[in-house]
């Protein structure tokens, strides 16, 4: 998604306000319909969890895979990215050991709610730009942008970095999920 990377690359953005969790789905379900070898998500079980109250199982996880990364802590999500860096590092030094898609033509797209331990999650933001990645962080984020998002009859508004509005359509966790099933139907026969 477009807006998803003007907003979290290279620095991240903090997603708050009412229309916070609605557009973090849109962003993600669109993502994930794109069919692209060259977009990786990461998120944890958590943020999962709280975009689709619950009703993101393991059958439509693993249907989403291998383009998204689902964790269970963030120090995970962290580990794996960071291995991603050094691997792409490696790539970049030594190009004739790239497997298929090379990791520097991959855009990576974060999902986290930093909280308390943003430090933490700030060095791996700090290599963002030469790394293509995008940080999605629910709830504020101290080392870039906040954008405060309003929602009503499920349109998203969000302020872009050039100070102009946005809208994005949204839908309720139930409706994501049930687009998220009929795409994986289309592209995997082993979804039910």
């Amino acid at each position: 998604m477009v807006l998803g990377w003007e907003l979290g690359h290279p620095l991240g953005a903090g997603i708050t306000g009412p229309g916070a969790h609605d557009f973090l789905r849109a962003v993600l379900v669109e993502l994930l319909t794109a069919d692209s070898a060259r977009i990786q998500v990461i998120i944890t079980r958590k943020e999962l969890e709280l975009l689709f109250e619950g009703a993101f199982d393991a059958a439509l996880q693993q249907a989403f895979s291998p383009n998204l990364h689902v964790f269970d802590l963030l120090e995970d999500a962290i580990t794996h990215l960071q291995l991603e860096i050094t691997l792409a590092d490696a790539e970049r030094a030594n190009p004739d050991i790239t497997c298929g898609v090379p990791r520097t033509d991959v855009f990576t797209y974060w999902f986290a709610t930093p909280g308390a331990d943003a430090d933490v999650v700030h060095p791996v933001m700090q290599r963002a730009e030469e790394h293509r990645i995008a940080g999605l962080m629910l709830g504020p984020w101290p080392h870039g942008r906040i954008c405060v998002l309003e929602t009503a009859d499920r349109i998203a508004r969000v302020r872009t970095a050039s100070g102009t509005y946005r809208a994005v359509e949204t839908a309720a966790p139930a409706e994501a999920v049930a687009t998220l099933r009929s795409h994986a139907a289309k592209i995997r026969r082993d979804l039910p």
